[in-house]
C-alpha cells in the first residue's frame, strides 16, 4: 500500500511540477529576451585553439585540428588590420587593439599549431605577434608587460597596469613567459 501511494503522490508532484512550468514559461515569453553577446575574442580563442590543439594530440583526432586551424584562421584574416591585433571582432568590425592577453594566448596558439602541424607559417606568425607585442606592451624596467598597447587610443585604460594575477586563466605575463621558452630556441 506504502508504494502504491508514493507511486499517486509522485504522479501528482510531477503533474504539479509540469503545470507549474507551462506557467513560468508563459510568464517568460512576455518578457524581453537577454540580449546576446556575440563578439569574438582574440584572447579567448587563443585559449580555445591552444586546447584543441593539446586535445587533438592527446586523442588523436585530427577533427579537433581542424576546428583549432579554422579558429586560428579566422583571427589571422579578419583580426589583423594593417599589421595591428585587434582584441575583439563582432559583426564585420574590429574592436580595440589588442592587449597583453591577446598577444600572449594567440602566441601560444601559434606555437601549439606548430608543434603539432610542422608548419613554419605558425612559427613565423609567432615571432611576428611577438615582435609587435614588445613594441606596443615591453616595460623598459623588469616585472614584466603593461596590460595595455602604448599608444592612448585604448580608452579602457587610462594607466598601464601590469598584471600578474593568475585568475580563471592565466595572466597575460604568465602567457609570454611560457611562450618565450619555444620562441628563444
Amino acid at each position: 500500500q506504502l508504494q502504491e501511494a508514493q507511486g499517486k503522490i509522485k504522479a501528482t508532484d510531477e503533474e504539479k511540477i509540469k503545470e507549474a512550468k507551462r506557467v513560468l514559461l508563459q510568464a517568460r515569453n512576455k518578457r524581453p529576451s537577454p540580449e546576446k553577446d556575440l563578439k569574438i575574442l582574440t584572447d579567448w580563442n587563443g585559449l580555445a585553439i591552444s586546447a584543441l590543439v593539446s586535445a587533438a594530440i592527446f586523442l588523436q583526432d585530427d577533427r579537433l585540428w581542424f576546428q583549432a586551424k579554422r579558429a586560428y584562421d579566422f583571427i589571422t584574416t579578419n583580426m589583423i588590420d594593417n599589421g595591428i591585433l585587434s582584441h575583439s571582432y563582432n559583426k564585420g568590425k574590429r574592436g580595440r587593439k589588442a592587449l597583453l592577453d591577446d598577444y600572449a594566448n594567440l602566441i601560444r596558439a601559434s606555437l601549439k599549431l606548430f608543434e603539432f602541424g610542422g608548419d613554419l607559417k605558425f612559427l613565423r606568425f609567432a615571432e611576428y605577434i611577438n615582435g609587435d607585442l614588445n613594441n606596443q606592451c615591453k616595460s623598459s624596467k623588469p616585472g614584466g608587460y603593461f596590460m595595455a598597447p602604448f599608444d592612448d587610443t585604448n580608452e579602457i585604460f587610462k594607466v598601464r597596469p601590469k598584471v600578474i594575477k593568475e585568475t580563471s586563466v592565466p595572466s597575460g605575463n604568465s602567457s609570454v613567459v611560457t611562450a618565450m621558452g619555444p620562441l628563444s630556441k
